[in-house]
């Protein structure tokens, strides 16, 4: 127990991307705020305790301010800096756990632009947002950032630990970050400090004296309490209200401080304080707003998907032929570029559709009236300006990848023809289904033994016949499907393989079934009386009731080139229709289903599932979230959310002998072992193996839409495993929805093939290409699975010699690698992300000589 001596005041302006005024209009004044906090900070005297001190909450508004920056201002925010009067912080922006695992590392690439300008860095601010994915720590770590404060907002969840709390998070990988668990970073405003309410401060802020003063796990003499309100505007409020409270309270005095000034504090207290060190996700409670807006989630996730391909296409294409021509232009025809862009207007696309996206995973959905006021036209202006970004991404993403598959068809031998091109862009070997958009409408294939990193031209076979009949059961190499529409899914689905029926017989309902969930209106629960704002911890329920969408029709059964699959029809309340198909591809072992809804909208409260009854008792789940993967309820920090998870793309349930791989491309959110909502509960407890799809919601009572409708598409994979789970097997999963086979039609028929990177992928669950701003090299990062590999073998398959070197996260070069121009060695540790750059050998022309020819490069 320690006695409290002092109030640090930090100020600062909690950045809502929205909420209060539209995105559109939110953003600028966010940057031009960081102008003002400079201005008052310059133009203010030293005032001792009361002194004007400002903490700029995230990284963005200082980097678009940087872009906009008048001569002299960087130098004076330099100054003040070094002086404590301004702090500035290295988190993009209050972001969600719709975060990739790219998003998640670029989002902390203003930090390296910052300390080239002088402005330190070592502290991620994170206010409001009420979780965060196991990956922070490591991303952080890598990026030189060491502490993390979270002015977490309780409401509607829990926090892992009384507020305020300081303990060690340890990632996956075993780096450590000091987290500082705020207290609440709306406190003072609501007690009446910025208003200069002294008395409004006086007994609440006692209460939390007393508190911390009883603890004894708070070795600490001071609080830290946020002076900020949503999207406020600089101003000296919080000195003057903390002049005010000294004047009448010098017992318990208040000191301005930056947030740099009061987490010195607490690393200097925290090294020879005895923290916990916790592992684990910091599972999100506001997660299930995510299934607000199924739709636009689904585009940013098509967008993602699109420009993470691209800037593979882009890279490869960069080593092996340079940039294109200067001038040089293509006809708009289709899928073809209209232009061929430079290195940098390519660099520059890929980060604005990476600037899009998080933009639209902050955790600003809505209008702070989406819910009372739906119809509204602030809240129907704000949801357009919020589902831009996701389009705006979506529309950036496609253009980068029809130009970066463009460029690698370029590589490929001219011949005459009609063919089909198909870019695989991952580490390895891929067969798979691809869909092909012709004027006719969408052509469904299998593309088989597409080699790493490389593309494959294909005959155009338009002409296969597609057989179709009406059925129950489809039965394949790998597996018999039997559908019944009356009871809404796949009562069976075998693997035939390994003789094992997929399907838990003794589930409530079967595998694909749809169910809608509405609240129980028999039920007496402060959310029906009162508002969506009871749907809480505090008052646990409402009770709720579920029905399956079901249908009378008989099922098809189709075959075509390459695959075979069963359609069935149903429907259900807010759900007019319903179409599902389950598809099986020769060859493959993993099962499609795509389920699409028309959904009505509906403001009472409702939520829509999809289920997946596995076989298998006293399951363990392991679930993919940006940068790492875990154990639901095992690796997790206390109190936080069991209830639902938002995932990326990759799932497993697992008891040991058996194991289900499962997969998502749009919908987000889970619910495990059964259907949990209106639980919240302290602990996970799955009985059975059944994982729940939760494609949409309605249950916030702000923020989020209130409704949503339409038609909407989902697609699930599903593969069966004899044995066990490991976080390397969830991983390779979701990499493989997160970058798709890419196809396009070329106007060749000669077969080729080009392969030009590879990875000994044994121990690497991830590769990622990124284009580097120097307009030459490329940035290739390595993931290592959790057993991690003592050398990884890097080779270049293309025409030219190249040069690698070990660089860190921002592209900084270390060491050269040892290689001789075609094959680099890099030694990675479990769990280890290694960046290495890549660039052609230069002769003294400054061109890139061949090595090889074409034909012999390319395999």
């Amino acid at each position: 127990m320690s006695p409290i001596r002092e109030v640090l005041v930090v100020a600062h302006t909690h950045h809502d991307i929205g909420y209060t005024h539209s995105p559109r209009t939110i953003l600028p004044i966010h940057w031009r705020s960081v102008r003002e906090a400079i201005r008052l900070a310059d133009e203010s005297a030293a005032d001792g305790r009361a002194a004007f001190r400002w903490t700029l909450e995230n990284a963005r508004p200082l980097m678009e301010f940087l872009d906009n920056a008048q001569p002299g201002e960087v130098d004076t925010l330099a100054r003040l800096v070094r002086d404590d009067r301004i702090s500035v912080t290295g988190g993009y922006v209050n972001a969600t756990q719709l975060v990739g695992h790219e998003e998640l590392i670029r989002s902390y690439d203003g930090v390296d632009r910052f300390r080239r300008l002088g402005l330190p860095v070592h502290v991620v601010q994170y206010s409001d947002i009420n979780g965060l994915p196991w990956g922070t720590v490591p991303a952080m770590a890598r990026a030189g950032l060491d502490v993390l404060v979270m002015g977490l907002n309780p409401d509607h969840g829990r926090p892992p630990f009384e507020q305020p709390t300081a303990f060690w998070w340890e990632g996956p990988d075993g780096s450590r970050v000091l987290v500082w668990l705020s207290l609440h970073y709306g406190l003072a405003e609501t007690w009446g400090l910025l208003d200069g309410d002294i008395g409004g401060v006086v007994a609440p802020l006692r209460s939390i004296v007393d508190r911390l003063e009883a603890r004894t796990d708070y070795p600490f003499d001071f609080v830290v309490l946020h002076a900020t309100d949503d999207n406020g505007w600089p101003t000296r409020h919080a000195a003057d209200g903390v002049r005010a409270w000294n004047e009448r309270h010098p017992e318990l005095p208040m000191t301005t401080a930056t947030m740099d000034q009061a987490m010195s504090r607490v690393l200097t207290r925290a090294s020879s304080a005895k923290l916990e060190v916790r592992r684990g996700e910091w599972a999100d409670w506001w997660a299930h707003g995510h299934g607000s807006s199924a739709y636009e989630v689904g585009v940013s996730r098509a967008a993602r998907a699109l420009v993470r391909t691209a800037e593979t296409g882009l890279a490869l294409a960069r080593l092996e032929a340079g940039p294109p021509p200067a001038g040089e232009r293509r006809a708009a025809w289709r899928r073809d570029p209209i232009r061929l862009r430079s290195e940098t207007e390519n660099g520059e696309a890929v980060a604005g559709v990476y600037d899009d996206l998080l933009l639209f995973e902050e955790h600003t959905w809505g209008a702070d009236e989406s819910v009372s006021r739906p119809d509204s036209t602030f809240t129907r202006s704000h949801w357009n300006a919020q589902a831009a970004f996701a389009f705006a991404a979506y529309d950036a993403a496609r253009e980068l990848a029809v130009e970066a598959t463009w460029r690698l068809a370029a590589l490929l031998p001219a011949a005459a023809g009609r063919s089909l091109l198909v870019f695989n862009p991952g580490p390895d070997p891929r067969t798979g289904p691809v869909s092909l958009e012709l004027e006719s409408g969408v052509v469904e294939l299998v593309a088989r033994d597409v080699p790493p990193f490389g593309m494959v031209r294909l005959p155009l076979q338009l002409d296969a016949p597609i057989t179709s009949e009406a059925g129950t059961v489809l039965e394949t190499e790998r597996f018999r499907i039997e559908v019944d529409p009356a009871r809404g899914g796949i009562v069976s689905l075998v693997d035939r393989v390994l003789d094992w029926d997929l399907v838990d017989p003794d589930a409530p309902e079967p595998l694909g079934a749809v169910i809608v969930e509405s609240v129980d209106p028999t039920v007496d629960h402060p959310m029906l009386r009162d508002g969506r704002r009871e749907f809480r911890p505090q008052t646990p329920g409402p009770g709720f009731v579920r029905a399956i969408a079901c249908g009378d029709q008989a099922p098809r059964i189709e075959r075509g080139p390459g695959w075979a699959a069963i359609t069935w029809s149903a429907s259900g309340a807010t759900l007019p229709l319903v179409r599902l198909r389950a598809t099986a591809y020769d060859g493959q072992d993993t099962l499609r289903l795509t389920v699409s809804v028309d959904k009505e909208e509906n403001l009472d409260p409702e939520g829509v599932y999809v289920a997946f009854p596995f076989a298998i008792a006293n399951p363990t789940f392991w679930l993919e979230t940006a940068g790492a993967v875990f154990r639901a309820d095992i690796d997790q920090l206390p109190e936080t959310c069991r209830d639902w998870y938002s995932i990326q793309h990759a799932a497993g349930v697992t008891d040991g002998s058996k194991s289900v791989l499962w997969t998502t491309e749009e919908a987000p959110l889970v619910q495990l072992g059964r259907i949990h909502t209106g639980q919240w509960a302290h602990h996970l407890e799955p009985s059975a193996g059944h994982l729940y799809a939760w494609l949409m919601n309605n249950l916030y009572f702000t923020n989020f839409k209130a409704a949503q409708g339409g038609s909407m598409t989902f697609t699930f994979g599903i593969s069966a495993l004899s044995g066990g789970l490991d976080p390397d097997a969830i991983r390779r999963a979701g990499e493989t929805v997160a970058l798709p086979l890419a196809t396009r039609l070329d106007g060749s028929e000669a077969a080729a093939n080009l392969s030009l990177l590879g990875i000994d992928s044994a121990g690497v669950v991830a590769v990622t290409l990124a284009l580097d701003p120097d307009g030459r090299s490329v940035r290739v990062r390595l993931q290592a699975s959790s057993r991690g590999a003592e050398v990884v073998k890097v080779v270049w398959r293309g025409t030219r010699q190249m040069a690698a070197w070990h660089a860190d996260v921002f592209g900084h070069r270390g060491d050269r690698l040892a290689g001789d121009g075609r094959s680099f060695f890099v030694r990675l540790a479990p769990n280890e992300l290694a960046t290495i750059v890549i660039e052609p050998v230069l002769d003294a022309a400054g061109d890139a000589p061949d090595a090889v020819d074409r034909d012999q490069g390319a395999t």
